[in-house]
């Protein structure tokens, strides 16, 4: 799951790199010890390099730091997958009480 994960200081091109290595459309962006900040999407990157931003521009201006996530103490597999479909989500990740990522759906 490590490869999920990219600092909020990261570049785009570093995190297009990450999105190549982990085979997934999204990574979860974050910063001390795997706490979630917010998700970033390959169509982000697209988006943002449309609006001439170059690829050494950081990604802190670029990705959701509002993003749907399920706490762990809350998460149950039928809730997570009525509101995944219902919002269009593909990509949810799954953190503990101190919003620490432990898990994605």
């Amino acid at each position: 799951m490590k490869n999920l994960f990219i600092h909020k200081n990261a570049t785009i091109s570093e995190t297009l790199k990450q999105i190549d290595k982990s085979g997934h459309r999204h990574l979860i962006v974050t910063e001390k010890k795997n706490k979630l900040l917010g998700v970033i999407a390959d169509g982000d990157l697209r988006r943002a390099i449309l609006k001439k931003k170059k690829l050494f521009s950081k990604i802190i201006n670029i990705f959701n730091k509002r993003p749907l996530f399920f706490y762990q103490s809350k998460f149950t597999t039928k809730m997570a997958k009525r509101k995944m479909e219902d919002k269009g989500i593909f990509f949810v990740p799954i953190v503990n009480d101190k919003k620490i990522v432990i898990d994605y759906k």
